[in-house]
């Protein structure tokens, strides 16, 4: 019984010196933006993204592979 009241005791202040800690640090600070060290990629990634093309592509797979009246699960 007092092993468990012991235990309890601990953990309930590792938390609380979490709970500190974390109130320390506040307010969060943002983070700093990455490093761009080739643009071209970048803006491959983002046509390759963001086009409303292969998003609508993806939806219309989405509805002809989850058709169960076809015995498509």
């Amino acid at each position: 019984m007092k092993a468990a009241f012991l235990i309890a005791s601990a953990v309930a202040t590792l938390f609380a010196g979490a709970a500190a800690l974390a109130a320390s640090q506040e307010p969060i600070q943002p983070i700093a933006p990455a490093k761009v060290r080739n643009p071209a990629m970048v803006e491959l990634g983002k046509k390759a993204v963001l086009r409303a093309a292969p998003v609508a592509l993806r939806l219309h797979l989405v509805q002809l592979l989850s058709q169960p009246e076809h015995g498509r699960f």
